[in-house]
């Protein structure tokens, strides 16, 4: 009598576990994204119905700032967002067009012409120099300025690069003026 076993391939235990960890990871997966799609398709914003006359309100548009809203003197002060809080003062003359522009900035005996690169919604962009600084002795420095007129003042930010520096030789500085009668 010839008795055939039949042998059984070894399978792990933790083998049957990872199997069902993967299936019920699966799972889980499958509810998150039926949760988030269902999530998704909520309500929704009503869309105007034009046939029966319905116009959605619209919002209302940013407020755009001119040239001639803006012309005048300025004394403005200069202070540096980090570092040392000493205040440069300078007065700014303003005109209702790109040409004219200048700002009388001690220590410089002529005044500064500056050149408006552009006006866009409700920032004024201007480019000076080079002038000489007067946080650095002796060195010459150019300024990238942009303006806002806000509750009468007229705020904004430089960003001065002192000339033949390095490329990092940037201060930035927070812009702050009122008008001068």
């Amino acid at each position: 009598m010839l008795v055939v076993v039949r042998r059984r391939a070894f399978v792990p235990a933790h083998a049957y576990h990872s199997e069902s960890l993967m299936r019920s990871s699966s799972m889980f997966c499958i509810a998150c994204c039926a949760v988030m799609l269902g999530a998704c398709a909520g309500p929704r914003e009503k869309l105007a119905d034009t046939a029966k006359g319905e116009i959605s309100p619209a919002a209302a548009p940013a407020p755009t700032l001119s040239l001639a809203d803006v012309a005048g003197r300025w004394k403005v002060n200069a202070v540096p967002e980090v570092g040392e809080k000493k205040v440069t003062t300078l007065v700014l003359t303003a005109t209702a067009d790109t040409s004219g522009w200048v700002i009388a900035y001690p220590p410089n005996p002529k005044p500064i012409p500056g050149r408006v690169v552009g006006v866009k919604g409700d920032s004024i962009v201007i480019e000076w120099g080079p002038y000489l600084s007067a946080r650095r002795a002796g060195v010459r420095a150019m300024s990238h300025d942009v303006y806002r007129l806000s509750g009468g003042r007229l705020v904004g930010y430089s960003m001065s690069h002192y000339v033949g520096a390095p490329a990092d030789s940037v201060i930035i500085l927070r812009l702050e003026g009122t008008r001068v009668p």
